[in-house]
This record gives C-alpha cells, sequence and structure tokens, in this order.
C-alpha cells in the first residue's frame, strides 16, 4: 500500500457508489472463536468474570462464531449489532457445528501462528476450563442448550422477541437497545473505524450510547488499532496534514479515524465509565518532530501505543 493508492481511494470514495455487496472473504469459525475467547480471558484475568447473561457485539461482521462462542461461554443471549448486513447466512449452521466441535475438543485458542496480527495477546491459549466455570459455560456443550443454540440459529435474521437468545440487528441505533439492559458490550477492530467527528452516530456518540446500554457494574472491551492500513511506519498517518487527510479518508464508509489513544480514554471517563486496564502493544513510528501539529504534543505513551485493548466498567 501507498500513499498515492490511499489517495486514489479516498478521492474515488466521492464518485457514485454501487450497491453494497456481500464480502467474498471465506467464513472462519475458529477466527470467530479465538476473537471471543481471547477478550473473555483478558477480562476474567483483569478480575472481570461475569456471568455475562447479555452479550453484544458492534460489527461482527459475516459470521455468527463470535455470537455462538459466547452462548456456549455461558451468555444467556448475544446480540450483533452492524451498520450493514455482512452476514454470510448460508454458512450458519455451518459455522455452529465447527464452533460446536471446538468446545467439545476442548480446542487450544488459535495464537499469533495461525492469526499474526489478532489482538489481545495471551499468555496462555490452552482451553480456560477455569474461566468457563467462573462463566457457568460449557466446558462441554449440553444437548438441551445446543437445540435452544440451533433454534435460535435457524430463526437469524428475525428479532423475534420469543426467540432473543441470538439476535442480528441492521443498521442498529441507539434506541435498538434498552437502557440499562446488557452486561458486556465487546469490539474487535471497530471502534477506530467510526469517525470521532460525526454526529450524532460518531465515535463519542457510540461510546455514549454503549455506556446507556449497560447496567451498572457492566462493563466493555474494545481491541483497537491505531495505525493506518498497510502502511510503515504504523502512524505515518499522524504526520499528514489536514487536506491531505481529508484527501485519503474522502468518503469511505470503513476507514481509521486518526484518533490516538488518549482519545479513547478520555471519552471513556467522560461518560461515567471507569478504565480497568489499557493492554497496549507499543511499537516505534514517526519520531514527534515529524509529526503534524495536532499530534506533535501527544504524551509519549500514544506516540508509542499501536494497538490497545481496552476494558472498561460502568460505575
Amino acid at each position: 500500500m501507498s500513499l498515492a493508492k490511499l489517495l486514489y481511494g479516498g478521492l474515488a470514495s466521492h464518485l457514485p457508489r454501487r450497491a453494497y455487496t456481500m464480502s467474498g472473504q471465506p467464513v472462519d469459525a475458529r477466527y470467530g472463536y479465538s476473537v471471543w475467547l481471547r477478550h473473555l480471558v483478558t477480562l476474567h484475568k483483569h478480575g472481570i468474570r461475569g456471568p455475562f447473561r447479555t452479550v453484544v457485539e458492534l460489527g461482527p461482521g459475516n459470521s455468527i462464531a463470535t455470537g455462538v462462542s459466547a452462548l456456549m461461554s455461558g451468555a444467556e443471549r448475544y446480540i450483533g449489532l452492524d451498520v450493514l448486513q455482512h452476514l454470510a447466512m448460508q454458512t450458519n449452521t455451518a459455522v455452529l457445528e465447527q464452533v460446536q466441535q471446538l468446545f467439545t475438543d476442548h480446542a487450544v485458542i488459535p495464537d499469533s501462528n495461525v492469526y499474526p496480527r489478532l489482538r489481545p495477546h495471551l499468555d496462555d491459549y490452552s482451553f480456560p476450563e477455569k474461566v468457563l466455570a467462573d462463566q457457568r459455560g460449557m466446558t462441554t456443550p449440553r444437548p438441551t442448550r445446543m437445540q435452544d443454540i440451533r433454534d435460535a440459529v435457524n430463526h437469524l435474521p428475525r428479532a423475534d422477541s420469543t426467540m432473543d437468545t441470538l439476535r442480528y440487528i441492521t443498521p442498529w441505533q441507539s434506541t435498538s437497545l434498552a437502557s440499562e439492559s446488557v452486561d458486556l458490550v465487546f469490539t474487535q477492530a471497530v471502534l477506530q473505524e467510526i469517525p470521532h467527528d460525526r454526529q450524532p452516530n460518531g465515535l463519542s456518540g457510540t461510546i455514549q450510547t454503549i455506556a446507556h446500554w449497560l447496567k451498572p457494574g457492566g462493563c466493555m472491551s474494545h481491541q483497537i488499532d491505531l495505525g493506518i492500513y498497510g502502511l510503515e511506519p504504523w502512524n505515518l498517518h499522524w504526520k499528514w496534514s489536514g487536506l491531505t487527510w481529508q484527501l485519503v479518508r474522502g468518503r469511505r464508509d470503513n476507514f481509521v479515524n486518526r484518533e490516538p489513544l488518549s482519545t479513547y480514554e478520555g471519552l471513556l471517563n467522560s461518560f461515567g465509565l471507569t478504565l480497568i486496564a489499557a493492554e497496549r502493544v507499543e511499537s516505534d513510528g514517526i519520531t514527534r518532530n515529524k509529526l503534524a501539529p495536532r499530534y506533535r504534543h501527544l504524551p509519549e505513551q500514544d506516540l508509542r501505543t499501536r494497538s490497545v485493548t481496552l476494558i472498561a466498567v460502568k460505575q
């Protein structure tokens, strides 16, 4: 990837848009299994042990694997929220069976050898029996529970009030869920693509809405990539002028928002959320003297944080 290609993509985003088509990426049940268990194990490590009866994911992508994994880990209901309908519906039954088999086999959590760019990192990738026991989850799936999950999968994408074990809502709004009705909200490489300057559906409004949905004592877990896609150094986009950035971003629906770690931490604090952990991945990048004026005075922690997993609790 080069700056020229990024500029071309930004300019092309101003042209009339084609109708959205589903991603051609293959559905990978192991990826969703790994994503969910990484969040669950990381929460447990920081003393947040549930059980999480109602779990919400923003931006689940094309697979129900994270949702099914959450339901097998003790959640009573999972709700996936997206802006566009990404689910590859014809694969749902196969994904369910594959995730069930992973739990039945007590499969290790796929690590960096399988998914080199997936975060958060874990100290131990073995099947998390102790974590699941604390969650009242299924170290071995029970037939009755599996039938409940299977029935819910077969009802997707409907959101029947009588079939709310597994729901998928698109496009979601702040009113899609009731106030103080959710135990856990998690995202995987989603928040960095929400513009901070867009209202009311920008980054600030999204975090405020999540806080509104959470029960008192409810928590959130967000894996956030702070770099620029496909370019090195990772924070090269902090060097560009405001005009260059406008040209690069264009009207893209899915692109980084160029916000540093401190922006996210500040928003959590402003909406009454207490930061429990910030697991940072550090990397050298553009030196301070080469940054655009907006970024030149960032704290040193921001300048070195390439990605982060943020865990916060609503008081």
